[in-house]
């Protein structure tokens, strides 16, 4: 029984094999169909990432964020995908550059709040990669000491914001926005390279300089143990945090700087931005894939996160930049399930096409329950012109007027028809459909010898009549 089960189900599968080959090649448009529709599937998926990635880093970025961009040229091209590293004047630059799809850039490092709402939404956002506080450094000796972030513009300080395209100068103006005061027509706040504002606050030609930058960044340092210089703290840095949803609340703890020479005497609050890496929206999935990936690693491993713990970032906590698809998918599910035993775009492609066979199976299972009809609904479709052919013999047949001639064309086609039947495949389990023909034909074959044989004469039939009318 089991033998013959085996039988019958490879009979089925063979011949409903068959049936697919002959309608792709007798039906090239339905070929055509499906080409396109795998063709369309595949452009949707974007199973291959492209060959390079350009990625806009600033010029006044520490070593230890370049040290991540170094190690996403790194990774990417050990993984078939030539990196461009693109150095820009600052975060605003890389900004534009990203926006700008004559320059190529693919991904940039954004400082929070340095961009306009409008620009942040061309992008995606995979989220950031560390804190960087906005340090506010002044002279000791001023005669008139700011406490507070405001005192910068009340007391008429000279200070220094950097140069036009970093990303200080716009997040520094968004600060003295949410206190009421425009600097950008303020004389005392001018606009230069982070380097002439470290000179120029070390030599006394200008009072007070800010700069976001990481903690580790050898300005900072030098700076956070000069003498003769102090850092402002915020002491209202919850109030901007909540005010604002790119600015964070930091506290430099006291010595943190240098235990043996107590800097700094005590705690100091400050409020700090975040570094997000962003992306061009058509990025391919899979690269934002390796990137995450990546930063991930790298984060893990660095040892240059000092107000961050360990493993805390990649995070998504500016929401200025709305976060990626797949960098969400990343955060709740963690990396894809096939992504470290396959090459990144084969795990990729195989994470995105499930999608599509889970469609495909909710299409094609209902179906499936109603049994497999191509190959009787293809055998069908090739009888269906005998029984034309057929049924037009049988129409002639009944006619008043059929000659002697037309019955022997009739028969000669019957026979023909015949011998097209008999050597035709016939799929298995359509068997009684072929000989419930073959009787057809020999039904319009009886009614052809019938009329051929019988035919009464008038005092017959007035014979008959009368019998019938007893």
């Amino acid at each position: 029984m089991n033998n013959q089960a085996f039988h019958y189900l490879k009979s089925i599968l063979r011949d409903e094999f068959l049936a697919i080959k002959e309608l792709f090649i007798e039906r090239k448009l339905f070929l055509f169909a499906i080409a396109t529709i795998l063709l369309v599937i595949a452009i949707i998926l974007k199973p291959f990432p492209p060959r390079s990635v350009s990625l806009a880093t600033s010029n006044s970025l520490d070593n230890s964020y370049k040290a991540i961009a170094d190690k996403f040229k790194s990774t990417l091209e050990s993984h078939g995908v030539k990196a461009n590293l693109i150095v820009s004047s600052g975060t605003v630059e890389s900004a534009n550059l990203l926006q700008d799809p004559k320059s190529a850039v693919d991904v940039a490092l954004i400082q929070g709040g340095a961009i306009s709402h409008e620009q942040a939404q061309q992008f995606y956002s995979l989220g950031s990669i560390g804190y960087e506080p906005i340090w506010i450094f002044c002279r000791k000796d001023l005669a008139k000491k700011p406490r507070e972030l405001k005192d910068l513009a009340r007391l008429n300080l000279n200070v220094g914001l950097g140069p036009e395209g970093g990303g200080t100068l716009p997040l520094v103006k968004r600060l003295f926005d949410a206190n009421g005061i425009e600097i950008s027509n303020q004389k005392n706040f001018r606009v230069s390279s982070y380097q002439a504002d470290f000179d120029d606050l070390l030599s006394s030609k200008i009072d007070c300089a800010i700069e976001v930058s990481p903690y580790f960044d050898h300005t900072i340092q030098q700076l956070l143990r000069n003498p003769d210089i102090t850092l402002l703290g915020i002491q209202d840095a919850k109030a901007y945090q909540m005010s604002l949803p790119y600015i964070e609340k930091l506290v430099l703890p006291a010595h943190s700087v240098d235990i043996a020479n107590s800097i700094p005497e005590e705690d100091i609050p400050l409020i700090a931005t975040t570094t997000t890496l962003a992306v061009s929206k058509d990025l391919n999935e899979d690269i934002q894939t390796l990137l995450l990936v990546t930063m991930r690693d790298v984060l893990l491993d660095t040892k240059h996160l000092f107000f961050a713990f360990r493993g805390e970032f990649p995070k998504y906590l500016d929401p200025a930049i709305p976060i990626s698809p797949v960098a969400r998918s990343f955060y709740n599910n963690g990396t894809p399930p096939l992504f470290n035993n396959l090459p990144f775009w084969l795990a990729g492609f195989l994470n995105r096409l499930w999608l599509f066979i889970l469609t495909a199976f909710a299409l094609l299972y209902p179906l499936a329950k109603l049994n497999m009809k191509l190959r009787s609904t293809n055998y069908d479709i090739k009888q269906h012109p005998h029984y034309e052919e057929l049924l037009s013999i049988e129409r002639k047949v009944t006619t008043d007027d059929i000659s002697k001639t037309d019955i022997e064309s009739l028969i000669e086609q019957l026979d023909s028809l015949n011998k097209k039947v008999i050597y035709e495949r016939i799929p298995f389990g359509m068997e009684n459909s072929y000989f419930i023909f073959l009787n057809a034909i020999h039904l319009v074959r009886y009614k052809i010898i019938f009329k051929t044989t019988r035919h009464p004469t008038d005092s017959e039939n007035k014979k008959n009549t009368s019998e019938i009318s007893y």
